[in-house]
């Protein structure tokens, strides 16, 4: 099963924050620069529960790019 983020990108905020989500690779990523939540798509599903979310470095969610991350909020 597949996650189509893009049918759904403008309803999804990470729970943390509320910030804008994008994806990367098999999770969703939270696009504020404090938080840098990940939070991980399994079997098609994305996982948005703060005990799920893992706290990327600076360095792993600059690594992204976070100027399309910034774009996102």
């Amino acid at each position: 099963m597949s996650f189509e983020f893009d049918a759904v990108a403008s309803l999804l905020k990470c729970p943390g924050c509320g910030a804008s989500l994008i994806q990367a690779d098999q999770s969703l990523v939270c696009a504020n620069p404090e938080h840098r939540f990940s939070f991980p798509i399994l079997d098609g599903i994305p996982q948005l529960l703060a005990e799920e979310a893992l706290e990327l470095s600076v360095d792993e969610w600059s690594s992204l790019g976070s100027v399309e991350l910034n774009q996102q909020d």
